[in-house]
């Protein structure tokens, strides 16, 4: 099977419809940052891991998992085994929710990859993978907890996908050498985030943010 093929014949656009389907959680705890990524661009997200040969065949830690998108696009991908981490309980059930409805759909037609869910601190996470997909809080509720995602995200795999604002990409590049990491890839987009105040002027505004990923230094 070459890159460009996968099973049932899964396209980039496909697994973004695919993912559009999914359930949101509608009660998102602010305080947490439980930003819901766009489908389309999880799908292209994804599809760069793939590309990579990063996900088919690999575990994989989905951390601050949310309602699983990334994990799940992970297991359309090939992904033999994939860990949704979470610390809330609402989001962790619709996760499995998901899942039941992917698996359901298209379990007969690839081979469905392993799960396992876990609603608990992403610190207290103690299993190994071959890559980490997240997309962390920003850090502006709860300062520095994008900087606690990364840091459990490098103690358990030599690969790490992880979404952060592109204001601090310096100070991630330091952050990642100082853990004997490096950043091999980087690409921006723009995160649409809704309104979640009253006194909030527009009902949607984007920040910009960097898809990177980090790689172990041998």
């Amino acid at each position: 099977m070459s890159k460009s093929e996968c099973s049932m014949d899964l396209t980039k656009s496909k697994l973004a419809i695919i993912l559009s389907k999914l359930a949101n959680n509608e009660k998102q705890n602010i305080g947490l940052e439980q930003y819901e990524l766009p489908s389309e661009r999880a799908a292209d997200l994804l599809w760069g891991v793939y590309m990579n040969n990063e996900l088919k065949g690999k575990c994989v830690a989905d951390l601050g998992s949310g309602t699983g998108m990334l994990g799940l696009g992970a297991l359309l991908l090939g992904a033999s085994k994939v860990y949704f981490v979470d610390i809330s309980e609402s989001s962790m059930e619709i996760c499995k929710k998901n899942h039941e409805k992917i698996k359901k759909e298209y379990g007969t037609v690839l081979k469905f990859g392993k799960s396992e869910f876990i609603c608990k601190n992403v610190e207290s996470f103690d299993q190994k993978a071959d890559v980490v997909l997240q997309n962390p809080p920003f850090g502006t509720k709860e300062k520095h907890a994008d900087k606690i995602f990364l840091e459990k995200a490098f103690s358990c795999a030599n690969a790490v996908y992880s979404i952060h604002k592109s204001s601090t990409r310096n100070f991630l590049e330091k952050f990642s050498a100082a853990n004997k990491f490096k950043i091999t890839d980087e690409k921006k987009f723009l995160f649409p985030l809704k309104q979640t105040r009253i006194y909030h002027v527009k009902k949607n505004y984007n920040v910009e943010v960097t898809w990177l990923r980090f790689e172990k230094i041998a």
